[in-house]
């Protein structure tokens, strides 16, 4: 479970990256951000850290998971974000795309932002949290009924965690759920930033490696956890 977690925290540092690509989003003049615009489980990609393929060949060693990363690939849907000096505001655009991996923003046609691709990485999250589900696998749903469920508001990733993931204690857990949780809000304006998710993912990394810091961060996130309702 701590390298599904670093895999996570990997996914939203490469997304977080793709949208400061020329300044943070929010606000600084003549900022510019990449947009993504199709972040799905199988646009990603594990591939050797740097320097390790060649340190790995000298060593005669087999990969382990410490050796590899996790890489966002495939922009050919993305788009460039441009800041409104004049209207004090980013310049959205409207991706009129509607289907299970597709935000509540896309589905309604409503002028859209960077904040896609944090849905998206909130369906990311689960992806490896469940070790390879995806949210509403195996409901009675139609495509089309799945992508009318998240258009009308509902979490489709709430709706499909299982008690285990849902009510963990684990700290790895305890952060992807609320990771999940930060990105899949309805509104776009109240879902949490890739940098902020990253930084969620980043801390609870961090601390489940360090063994002095374990049982405080466990304590901690046990007193604050949000758990699936009843």
């Amino acid at each position: 479970i701590v390298e599904r977690l670093r895999f996570a925290r990997d996914a939203a540092l490469a997304i977080a990256d793709v949208h400061a690509v020329h300044g943070e989003i929010t606000g600084s003049t003549n900022s510019t951000a990449l947009v993504h615009g199709d972040v799905r489980p199988w646009n990603l990609v594990v591939t050797y850290a740097p320097g390790r393929r060649e340190e790995l060949k000298r060593k005669h060693r087999r990969p382990e998971s410490t050796d590899v990363v996790l890489k966002l690939h495939d922009f050919n849907a993305a788009k460039f974000v441009e800041w409104n000096a004049t209207g004090r505001d980013i310049c959205r655009f409207e991706n009129n795309v509607c289907n299970m991996f597709r935000s509540p923003d896309e589905c309604r046609n409503i002028p859209q932002d960077e904040k896609i691709d944090v849905y998206g990485l909130g369906h990311i999250i689960y992806f490896l949290l469940t070790k390879g589900q995806l949210p509403l696998k195996g409901s009675p749903l139609t495509s089309e009924e799945r992508a009318d469920f998240v258009r009308k508001g509902n979490s489709a990733i709430a709706a499909s965690l299982s008690d285990y993931y849902g009510r963990s204690d684990d700290p790895s857990i305890v952060a992807m759920r609320l990771a999940m949780i930060a990105a899949e809000r309805f509104e776009p304006s109240k879902r949490a930033s890739a940098s902020t998710v990253a930084k969620i993912l980043s801390h609870a990394y961090h601390v489940v490696k360090n063994e002095t810091l374990r049982q405080d961060y466990y304590d901690a996130m046990n007193a604050t956890t949000v758990r699936k309702p009843r």
